[in-house]
């Protein structure tokens, strides 16, 4: 079965009066948001995207699912990304390297930052949404094939994004992490006792979840795993 569906099954025996209170679709909105969050604090699903890089631009798009990235990889031919890991950074770090570091040019760069948090809409315009951006310094002085790839942590948009609907998850991962999110919220304004038994047993299974996904992707984003950039540099410019 998918995740949705045995999160909502579990719930229910938790609830087993309240079929005409909570609906289907009002529970797959409390597993999704208890997706969003596990994913953020467990780190359970990783992704890469890559971009070509443009004469002159600095500035790219990052997409929309995109929590934390944990590398930003440069590639020569635009294919095999081994050419270089490019190193986080900050305005004031660029500023005091080189005051006239928004004129320079190269062959290959060597630093990045992220503008606000990945996935957060930014206005561009009337009538327009984007997301958040990437600046590659120093930009290239010329291009033909380079492109660059994110490692990102990575989570589904919506409640009704397909790959969160099919997607399945361990059993004990649901009953640690999943339920205790969903039973907390339920009853966080209706009965403050279950909320904090359920939100304690909720930061329980965050750290089971944690050491269950830590052992498959080791690296992690942050700097206490001990290699990749800075949680900093990862989320937040």
């Amino acid at each position: 079965m998918s995740l949705v569906t045995d999160v909502i099954a579990r719930v229910r025996t938790y609830l087993p009066d309240g079929a005409e209170r909570y609906s289907d679709s009002f529970l797959t909105s409390l597993a999704h948001a208890a997706d969003c969050v596990i994913k953020d604090e467990c780190e359970t699903l990783w992704d890469d995207y890559s971009f070509s890089l443009y004469p002159g631009v600095s500035y790219y798009d990052v997409p929309e699912d995109v929590i934390a990235v944990r590398n930003v990889r440069f590639s020569k031919d635009g294919s095999t990304f081994n050419d270089g890991v490019l190193t986080g950074t900050s305005f004031n770090d660029l500023d005091n390297f080189d005051i006239r570091w928004k004129q320079r040019r190269g062959v290959e760069p060597s630093h990045y930052m992220l503008l606000s948090a990945p996935g957060v809409p930014t206005d561009t315009g009337p009538g327009e949404t984007g997301y958040s951006k990437i600046l590659i310094w120093r930009p290239l002085s010329a291009v033909t094939t380079q492109k660059i790839k994110l490692e990102y942590l990575a989570y589904f948009t919506s409640s009704d994004h397909l790959s969160f609907l099919v997607q399945e998850e361990r059993a004990e991962v649901i009953d640690a992490a999943y339920v205790p999110y969903i039973m907390a919220a339920i009853y966080a304004n209706v009965n403050v006792e279950q909320y904090v038994q359920w939100w304690q047993k909720y930061r329980e299974g965050v750290r089971k979840t944690r050491s269950i996904y830590l052992s498959k992707y080791a690296e992690g984003r942050g700097s206490m795993r001990g290699s990749g950039p800075s949680v900093g540099d990862g989320q937040l410019s």
